[in-house]
């Protein structure tokens, strides 16, 4: 990840966005390593019944590392095994003291102890078991653009991604993991808006700075939201808002969800559409047709 210092994160930050994305899922993953590093993975457990016959494998390896590629994380277990996950719509991870339950009838996809936690994902049914070297074809992960939280995606990567698919309107490509992995609705509209781009615009259409400025962007704006706890706005928009009282949690989004409000930038009323079957929030003035 770019941001090599580990974050605390609490779990009821991590539920502010209904489908994660990148910048929570790399959070969650923060949070989950700083309680399981090192630590024996103790009484592994699957909701699949097929996955059953891996518990007694698994447990009582240690947990070598926690690793977040794209919306997803694999857990490395020491002898060369590895359980990967996906929250998918609405999975939720838990880390409690150990033999703790969430509230309410939880569904446990996969969960572990620890000597002082237990550490429990739950609601998806994307888990899958894996000898490490079998990740390489794995039939999600192999298919995955290059990270856009991760330290080896520069500018140079994101913009041969989107070159790579060069007629293709950034609408729809930034929502393609196999384009580039970690961009969800609330960034594919935060990055738009930042560019001053039409989410019907393809990257053939742009001129090279505007590519530039673009290829910028789709790894900036991820990485403040990663560093900020989802906020994608900048510090001196909120200090400004906070300042004539706006409230804090209105002030996180440049345009998403924000439909019917005015435009930061030009006031125009902000309007909602719909492009590639997702909700989209657009400025009609600083981003025209």
């Amino acid at each position: 990840m770019f941001m090599r210092e580990q974050t605390r994160v609490d779990v009821r930050e991590i539920k502010e966005e209904s489908v994660p994305e990148g910048p929570e899922i790399h959070r969650i993953a923060d949070w989950v390593r700083e309680k399981v590093a090192g630590e024996v993975a103790e009484d592994v457990r699957f909701g699949r019944e097929e996955l059953g016959e891996h518990a007694e494998t698994l447990t009582g390896r240690r947990v070598e590392s926690v690793e977040p590629r794209g919306k997803s994380i694999t857990f490395h277990l020491e002898g060369g095994w590895a359980v990967f996950t996906h929250t998918m719509l609405y999975g939720r991870w838990y880390v409690l003291g150990r033999g703790e339950k969430p509230k309410g009838k939880k569904k446990v996809a996969f969960a572990f102890d620890t000597p002082e936690h237990t550490v429990m994902l739950t609601s998806t049914n994307r888990v899958g078991v894996h000898r490490a070297h079998e990740l390489e074809t794995h039939n999600f992960l192999s298919k995955l653009g290059p990270d856009v939280l991760h330290d080896a995606t520069t500018q140079a990567t994101a913009r041969r991604a989107l070159e790579k698919h060069a007629n293709v309107p950034l609408g729809e490509s930034l929502l393609k993991q196999s384009v580039l992995s970690g961009i969800g609705n609330y960034l594919r509209a935060e990055i738009l808006y930042m560019a001053r781009l039409h989410p019907g615009t393809t990257p053939a259409q742009l001129s090279p700075g505007a590519l530039d400025e673009l290829s910028e962007l789709v790894l900036s704006v991820p990485r403040r939201a990663y560093e900020a706890k989802g906020f994608t706005t900048s510090d001196e928009y909120i200090a400004s808002g906070e300042a004539s009282g706006v409230e804090r949690r209105e002030l996180k989004r440049w345009i998403y969800k924000r439909d019917g409000a005015p435009c930061p930038e030009c006031a125009t009323t902000i309007v909602r559409e719909d492009h590639a079957k997702r909700a989209f929030y657009r400025c009609p003035s600083c981003q025209p047709a």
